[in-house]
């Protein structure tokens, strides 16, 4: 049996709910709905956010989540998740081909201690504005590589680093038939390979900035039309 989704739900009142088990994580305007494609005109979402490729970092974790919406009276109302769990990793996905992409040796393992984050969403006064923020963090995020340089030597190399942390700002604004949406974030860590030759490890910086500019709009009852920017 493999398992896609299961999930424990106890909402508490409309300020404060409990989500625990396989759940889907809360990343931009977007994530948790990703799968909905007849929510949205684009069946494949922006890349530059919303990389189809490292969807086993983005889709899920297996952990708990408290979350929930509080009214702010004239300034709208504001709703918030914060999460910690794990992500279960695969040589054979295309995370583990995307962060070992810069030489042609095989992944013997690739993994995390675990991750934690949170996202705030807030709703404006303003009908169909909504801005917000989204955090996470792969926690002693780790990779093992086989390097073999034929009659020189063979050893594994491992990359790690204590934080890979992702920032992500959205801002989504409908009106009338029209729907607006932007995003853009920023990811940073510092890694350390190990030496195979038995020397200093070295360092391994990592910065990456991306978004996007999207536009839609419902024409009639069965035909929307969008394009974005990425």
């Amino acid at each position: 049996i493999k398992l896609d989704w299961a999930i424990v739900d106890y909402n508490v009142r409309q300020e404060f709910g409990i989500r625990v088990g396989r759940v889907k994580m809360p990343r931009g305007l977007y994530n948790e709905a990703l799968d909905l494609d007849m929510a949205r005109p684009q069946i494949l979402m922006p890349q530059s956010v919303y990389d189809a490729r490292l969807r086993d970092f983005s889709a899920s974790f297996d952990g708990g989540m408290f979350y929930g919406n509080v009214g702010l009276g004239q300034f709208g109302s504001l709703d918030y998740r914060l999460f910690l769990g794990k992500i279960g990793m695969d040589v054979g996905t295309g995370a583990s081909d995307y962060f070992n992409n810069d030489a042609p040796f095989p992944v013997l393992d690739i993994g995390m201690d675990s991750i934690h984050g949170g996202s705030l969403m807030w709703n404006t006064p303003l009908n169909g504005l909504r801005v917000g923020y989204s955090y996470s963090s792969f926690n002693d995020f780790m990779s093992d590589r086989l390097v073999i340089i034929p009659g020189v030597f063979e050893a594994e190399v491992r990359k790690i680093t204590d934080a890979h942390e992702r920032h992500l700002f959205s801002v989504e604004y409908i009106v009338g038939d029209w729907t607006f949406a932007a995003e853009g974030g920023r990811e940073e860590s510092a890694y350390v390979l190990s030496n195979p030759m038995g020397g200093a490890p070295s360092a391994l910086t990592f910065n990456s900035l991306y978004g996007y500019l999207s536009a839609a709009r419902r024409l009639t009852p069965w035909l929307e039309l969008g394009a974005y920017y990425s």
